[in-house]
Formats: C-alpha cells, sequence, structure tokens
C-alpha cells in the first residue's frame, strides 16, 4: 500500500499503522497500530499507551460522537470506504473537522478513485492509503486538475466569488 498525503502530494512524513483485529493483543503488535472503534470503546485504556501513536479504524458511517471521547488521544482517524460509490465518510471526515475541531491525519482507506482526490482534501481528509504507485500518481494529476473552487469547504481555498470580489475568510489552507 502506498501512503499519499494530500497537502504536500508526497509519503515522507506518513507512518503506516497496523490494524488490530478483536483478537489480537495489541502490546505483542510493535509500532503504530490502528483499533477499531467498537474495540476502542470496550478497552479505552488501550489509548494510555505512550510509547507509540494510537489510530482508530472507523466506517464511513460511523456516528462521529462516538468518536468524540477518544480524539484528543487519537494520533490519525482512517475512515473506511467499502466501494467506490459509498460517500458517507466524506461527511464523517468533514463533520470531525467542523463540529469535533479533530486536528490530526484523517485518512481514507478502501474503495477511493483517484477522482475523489479533490473531494478528499476539500471535505477534510489529509492522507489517503491507495493500492499502488500508479494510483499516487493519477492523484497528484486530479488535485492538479481545478485551480478554482466554486463551493466552500473544509479546506479554505478561495471560491471563485471570494476571488472574484477581493474578499477571503481570514487565511487559507496551507
Amino acid at each position: 500500500m502506498e501512503l499519499l498525503d494530500l497537502r504536500r502530494l508526497s509519503s515522507a512524513r506518513l507512518l503506516s499503522y497496523s490494524h488490530v483485529t478483536a483478537d489480537d493483543a495489541v502490546a505483542d503488535i510493535t509500532g503504530p497500530v490502528l483499533i477499531d472503534l467498537d474495540r476502542l470503546e470496550g478497552d479505552p485504556e488501550v489509548l494510555d499507551d505512550q510509547v507509540r501513536p494510537i489510530g482508530l479504524l472507523a466506517a464511513g458511517d460511523a456516528d462521529s460522537t462516538r468518536i468524540v471521547p477518544f480524539l484528543s488521544r487519537l494520533s490519525l482517524i482512517a475512515v473506511q470506504f467499502p466501494k467506490f460509490s459509498d460517500g458517507r465518510g466524506f461527511s464523517l471526515a468533514y463533520r470531525l473537522r467542523r463540529d469535533h475541531g479533530f486536528e490530526g491525519d484523517i485518512r481514507a482507506v478502501g474503495a477511493v478513485l483517484g477522482d475523489h482526490a479533490d473531494f478528499l482534501l476539500r471535505t477534510g481528509f489529509s492522507s489517503v492509503e491507495l493500492p499502488n504507485n500508479a494510483a499516487v500518481e493519477t492523484f497528484k494529476k486530479r488535485l492538479d486538475l481545478y485551480s478554482i473552487r466554486y463551493q466552500d469547504a473544509h479546506d479554505l481555498r478561495p471560491t471563485a466569488s471570494e476571488l472574484r470580489h477581493g474578499q477571503s475568510r481570514g487565511h487559507l489552507a496551507s
């Protein structure tokens, strides 16, 4: 799997996480780990591990309010896309950023396509896990495709109207 930071168009600073299944002992796995929401709710003490980054693996249809109690201690939220036509993960990322103020890495995993690249970034995703390097190049090309946006979004890039009228929301995303 290839990782891509959607903001920097690189994988240089991204960590690869190992998924912990229901039967796995977290202590037996080295490095950063991803824990699903049900297990995290059942065993919140796993977040007390100060040695390594802990991430959450969330289904795209997860209720964001279930995630809120853990946000301050998570380094990553990986949102699953079970199929490319299921857009619920976009809404989850947007709510985590806008409604709950999560500033960590939100990573798209699963069935994401190059066509999703700009929308992933605009709804609050900061990285994506892709099946191969060819997909990485496709994502990079798609992110360079549009220079002007018409709708307001989480990424705070100026809209066409703001550019036309010289208005700004005060700051732009990097």
